[in-house]
């Protein structure tokens, strides 16, 4: 018998490790601190974890965060050239902001509308801060196949480990969670969603 069997709209998840930034992660660290022991923080979220992005720190108008960020925008060039077809892809749109969750907070599930793509940026994990878990968005309309072995053909959420300085990239329509801290330190990451044009 003679049959194809192919994988149809794939999603991707692009990883690499930017240590060399490391020199940023105390200054990260106290400027999110500093935001949240002095914002009063208005949220419709379930979910408990800090954010920056609807506050007055801006981290596209931070001198000391340029070059990290200039870092996120080559990486994305190279993600949307290499794997995406883009041809001299150009950055038109960014929204930064810095993420703090303390132990036992976490982030419940959501996506980034009018955007094409997103990125996490790990300044502070540990065993047990947290992991970054996506969701295929048809299991919420889908009835599961109820299945025991665990292949690429029927499997719907998928678990990044996260390491200290770990970026992913990912097409922004993509449904993720973090789940819970559940240890006695506090996991700090950057997020960015990005729009972009072929110049």
């Amino acid at each position: 018998m003679t049959f194809k069997f192919d994988t149809m709209f794939r999603s991707c998840l692009y990883s690499t490790n930017i240590s060399e930034h490391a020199s940023l992660d105390n200054y990260i660290s106290e400027t999110v601190q500093f935001h949240r022991n002095n914002t009063k923080q208005k949220t419709s979220w379930l979910c408990d974890t800090y954010s920056t992005l609807n506050g007055s720190y801006s981290l596209d108008n931070d001198p000391q965060l340029r070059s990290l960020l200039n870092t996120f925008d080559n990486n994305l060039k190279f993600v949307c050239s290499k794997f995406y077809g883009y041809n001299n892809p150009k950055v038109s749109e960014r929204h930064s902001w810095i993420n703090l969750a303390m132990p036992g907070e976490y982030q419940e599930f959501h996506l980034h509308e009018r955007t094409d793509f997103s990125l996490v940026y790990y300044v502070q994990v540990g065993e047990n801060t947290g992991n970054i878990i996506f969701r295929d968005s048809a299991e919420k309309r889908m009835q599961d196949l109820r299945s025991s072995n665990y292949v690429e053909a029927n499997f719907t959420n998928w678990t990044h480990i996260p390491a200290k300085h770990d970026l992913l990239i990912f097409r922004s329509y993509l449904e993720h969670m973090v789940s819970q801290n559940k240890s006695d330190h506090p996991r700090i990451s950057i997020s960015a969603n990005y729009n972009l044009e072929e110049q």
